[in-house]
């Protein structure tokens, strides 16, 4: 990385150093003469050059503040998220069923039965439930099948399916707004249950009464899972399950764990506690442990933890775009600045022919301005066509932000603008406080 670092350094040093000096050595003496003696670097062709190099500058740092502006919207989408459950008090653990140990599903529900059981008994937990994964920690995609959904000509919609415990709604307080949660019949097998969420109402069953009606998930590839008909007996609330970028969460199909005929090897825990988790974290490890000492908890975290784990990317990410950003004005306003200045110095002569015609101040400034103004203008231009570009690039990692933003692109352009403005006005005022007298005499 050093190496990488350093050979840019030298490598920028090299070319803009050798740039003037091959852009002078060129230099025609006419160009000169023609320049009224000034030097040749201030001819037609650097003032061109200079000219390209700004508007990219502001073109480029507008792309930057876009980037930045639209990864600090999104960051901020994602902090106000409603994941749909509270999750201050919810502990999430993790346990891997060796394969080998538990190489058939009736093994590892038994496993996951007595475990159940004995988490239950420990009064410390205000409550408890085991899952194949925790809200926003994904699911398995599956194959939906409906009555009134059967299309031959299209492919089947994919579902969210989750597995999860007696006491998985009660546990994460997940409301169930029509119907019940699942009970033992719902595990017997020929008459599975399956909750599923309001969203999934909305796609599939909208206008229609979902109590009752039979489903079907499989795998889409050979020999995967195929779920048993389902009965749909419930619908909750939405939680996220899986998709925290997009604006509605994803359709989810809970299906009773133990009636699972493919439970898979991992086994997420999930407890609302009541004290701190120190002293819940020991009593869940000795429950586990006395049923197989092999099996380790791990991946300890309280359900906040797991959110900011999942806002982290967006932070750093949109953090380094403002880093970026910034950098990138100081240096547009640095080279606004310092053009707007040598043109000043260039042009003194000029100036104090001018003040002693009667040139007043403003119409002073404004010689300077209007060029600078014309160069911040077409970057504009050009930065709003990137940051539209920009956007489409970040697409597929923005949260509930639209690339098309006119809150974001408004904002940015106002404050290109304003510091492009202030950057040229500041030395083109210096012109106004010159003696004429003093201008004429310049060399």
């Amino acid at each position: 990385m050093f190496l990488f670092f350093f050979a840019v350094c030298f490598a920028t040093g090299v070319i803009f150093g050798l740039a003037p000096a091959l852009h002078v050595s060129k230099t025609s003496l006419n160009e000169v003469l023609k320049e009224g003696g000034r030097s040749g670097a201030s001819g037609a062709r650097a003032r061109r050059w200079t000219s390209a190099l700004l508007v990219t500058q502001v073109a480029l740092t507008l792309v930057l503040l876009a980037g930045a502006g639209f990864m600090m919207r999104s960051f901020f989408a994602l902090y106000r998220l409603d994941l749909g459950i509270d999750t201050s008090r919810l502990l999430t653990m993790q346990v891997n069923l060796n394969e080998r140990k538990y190489p058939t599903p009736e093994q590892k529900r038994n496993f996951v039965r007595r475990l159940d059981e004995r988490l239950a008994g420990i009064g410390a937990l205000q409550a408890v439930t085991t899952a194949s994964n925790w809200p926003l920690g994904g699911g398995m995609g599956l194959q939906l099948t409906l009555d009134g959904l059967k299309d031959p000509n299209s492919r089947p919609p994919i579902v969210t399916t989750l597995s999860v415990g007696p006491r998985y709604f009660d546990t994460i307080g997940l409301r169930i707004v029509r119907g019940r949660t699942f009970n033992a019949t719902d595990e017997t097998p020929g008459r599975e249950g399956a909750v599923v969420n309001q969203r999934f109402v909305d796609l599939y069953v909208r206008g229609e009464e979902p109590l009752g009606k039979q489903i079907s998930l499989l795998d889409d590839v050979p020999d995967g899972l195929n779920l048993p008909a389902l009965t749909i007996v419930g619908v909750s609330a939405n939680v996220r399950q899986r998709e925290v970028e997009g604006a509605e969460p994803d359709a989810v199909v809970y299906v009773p764990y133990l009636a699972s005929p493919s439970l898979g090897s991992s086994l997420a825990l999930i407890i609302r506690i009541n004290s701190d988790r120190e002293a819940i974290t020991p009593a869940v490890r000795q429950a586990v442990s006395e049923l197989d000492a092999d099996l380790p908890v791990f991946n300890i975290r309280t359900m906040d933890e797991v959110l900011a784990r999942n806002r982290f990317p967006y932070r750093v990410f949109g953090g380094m775009f403002v880093a970026f950003a910034f950098i990138a004005l100081m240096l547009a306003a640095v080279g606004l600045f310092a053009v707007t200045a040598y043109s000043v110095t260039q042009r003194t002569q000029e100036i104090g022919v001018r003040m002693v015609l009667g040139a007043q101040p403003f119409e002073v400034v404004w010689l300077f301005l209007r060029r600078a103004f014309a160069l911040v203008g077409v970057g504009l231009a050009i930065g709003i066509a990137g940051a539209f570009g920009v956007g489409q690039i970040l697409q597929t990692v923005l949260v509930r932000t639209s690339t098309r933003d006119g809150l974001v692109l408004i904002s940015i352009a106002l404050l290109m603008a304003v510091v492009a403005v202030t950057a040229c006005v500041w030395p083109a005022r210096r012109a106004t406080r010159l003696d004429p007298v003093a201008a004429l005499r310049y060399e």
